[in-house]
């Protein structure tokens, strides 16, 4: 639900391209494919239960620092363009965590 809700707000933070939300798609997704065979290597090496545990509170802190980081780039507009910059690398960095600690609940969950 976040990562569709996440587009969405890229788009009513930068209105006038869709730079910043195709960005924010290809570069998850890379990291989702680059990082899936070491995150699949996490869930056969640690008990079950702690992966989970542990994706769902990445997935829970990710999404209530890219909540922060969307509020202050929505409230600040354009006017600060290098903050804007700083701000949506963060909300990047939180996208390609949330979505492999996804792949690591799928995972740990569907093993079997």
């Amino acid at each position: 639900m976040f990562e569709f809700a996440s587009f969405l707000f890229l788009v009513k933070a930068f209105p006038n391209s869709l730079l910043y939300p195709s960005l924010y798609g290809l570069i998850t997704t890379l990291a989702a494919v680059i990082g899936s065979s070491y995150v699949g290597k996490l869930v056969d090496k640690y008990p079950r239960l702690t992966v989970v545990r542990t994706s769902l509170m990445l997935q829970k802190l990710s999404i209530i620092a890219s909540s922060a980081f969307f509020y202050i780039l929505i409230r600040n507009g354009s006017q600060h363009p290098i903050q804007n910059n700083l701000l949506f690398s963060g909300i990047l960095v939180l996208g390609c965590l949330l979505k492999l600690s996804s792949t690591a609940n799928d995972i740990a969950i569907e093993k079997d």
